[in-house]
């Protein structure tokens, strides 16, 4: 059973804090035994490999860190990667929405729909060609 120092509570990759308000915030955690060491940027590993190193090390800091403690998190991870000698990755998809999709539909809703009439008109399929007037 883990215990409580220093009000902080390590679980799994996460470090939550209990703030003097009682509130909990969250970070990475590391082990004290933890040397930052990953592939070095100069060593013969595929290109991909070796970016991949930053992009999980950014996508991680992103998922685990509250808005608290994100921008030293980042910092530390561009540190951690300049000591590598591995590029800092470059965010191609910076907020990107997805377009409005067609409506999806469970296949339980299509069972429970294929059983009322109203459901079998011409305008409420998806393909139009199935049903048409005669």
């Amino acid at each position: 059973m883990e215990l409580e120092h220093n009000k902080s509570l390590a679980f799994l990759d996460v470090l939550v804090i209990r703030n003097p308000d009682q509130t909990l915030s969250h970070t990475v955690y590391r082990k004290q035994t933890h040397t930052d060491k990953y592939l070095n940027g100069e060593s013969h590993h595929h290109p991909k490999k070796l970016a991949t190193v930053g992009k999980s090390l950014f996508q991680r800091a992103r998922g685990i860190c509250d808005e608290k403690h994100l921008a030293a998190e980042l910092q530390h991870v561009k540190q951690v990667l300049r000591d590598n000698k591995l590029q800092i990755p470059r965010r191609r998809h910076r907020n990107r929405v997805k377009p409005a999709t067609v409506e999806r539909v469970s296949v339980v809703e299509i069972c429970e729909r294929s059983h009322r009439q109203d459901w079998l008109h011409p305008e409420a399929c998806f393909n139009k060609n199935l049903f048409q007037a005669a």
